[in-house]
């Protein structure tokens, strides 16, 4: 029997966005929460996650690059097959694949680095330019998500008052008849 699901399984594909919150949540540390964000974010197979190494890891602004790599449009990953991992784990493509990353992954790595250098006290995210990037653009970007959140809260106040206004007016002029 195979254990695989088929196409007619009622099981679903994907966690719910509470799903994905919830595992969020239940990490204990920043590094749990980015291997979590990045399997989730970027679509990866546990063997892809447990074979990245930093250095796969090029969070750079869009049409900058990193050392060693020409790919310009903005942070991503590198997906490489590498032989030798202690637990067997793989990445099962043939050659490098280059994914994408979502600025809310940016911003857990950054969390995850800052853990790291208080826990080593090697260094202070004050200390670390690439941080201090990192967090005022996720600063930038928490104040752009506010204020369309407050944009799209202003627009459905409106579109209530032109519904309860519209249906006002077409049940005045439904009623309008009757009465004459």
């Amino acid at each position: 029997m195979d254990s695989r699901p088929s196409q007619s399984s009622a099981r679903a594909l994907a966690a719910t966005h509470d799903e994905f919150a919830g595992l969020l949540r239940a990490t204990e540390t920043a590094r749990d929460r980015r291997m979590v964000a990045i399997t989730a974010c970027c679509a990866l197979r546990v063997g892809q996650l447990v074979s990245l190494m930093r250095e796969d890891m090029h969070f750079v602004p869009a049409s900058r690059t990193a050392p060693g790599c020409s790919y310009v449009l903005g942070p991503h990953i590198h997906l490489r097959k590498r032989g030798g991992h202690p637990k067997g784990a793989a990445n099962k493509n043939r050659g490098v694949v280059i994914v994408p990353v979502p600025g809310a992954v940016e911003m857990l790595y950054a969390d995850w680095m800052r853990e790291g250098a208080q826990g080593e006290q090697s260094a202070t995210p004050e200390d670390n330019p690439e941080v201090e990037e990192l967090r005022r653009e996720r600063d930038q970007a928490l104040a752009t998500v506010r204020r369309k959140e407050a944009d799209l809260l202003s627009l459905r106040n409106v579109l209530q008052r032109l519904m309860v206004e519209n249906t006002r007016l077409l049940g005045g002029d439904a009623a309008a008849p009757q009465d004459r």
